[in-house]
């Protein structure tokens, strides 16, 4: 008795706006950071990498080995646990 979802994203896909078209997504106001709190955000790694960083890697292909699809419906060799 499944039914079947009525979207199937595709997982090659990002599936996001441009920052400019959603704006701002929060509603608190009034908050204000200090110096404290920066000093807090810098020790952590945000996970943003700049931009010609990531160009030079992908110039180099260095992850082109990474980039391998399977045919449409089916698991890519990396993920799929049969092929270990």
């Amino acid at each position: 008795g499944l039914v079947p979802p009525p979207f199937v994203p595709d997982p090659r896909r990002v599936y996001a706006k441009d920052l400019a078209d959603v704006g701002a997504f929060s509603t608190v106001k009034g908050v204000e950071l200090d110096a404290g709190d920066a000093a807090l955000c810098d020790a952590f790694s945000s996970g943003t990498v700049p931009i010609p960083w990531q160009e030079e890697l992908i110039e180099t292909g260095v992850f082109e080995e990474l980039n391998v699809w399977g045919a449409p419906g089916t698991l890519p060799p990396d993920l799929d646990p049969s092929a270990a």
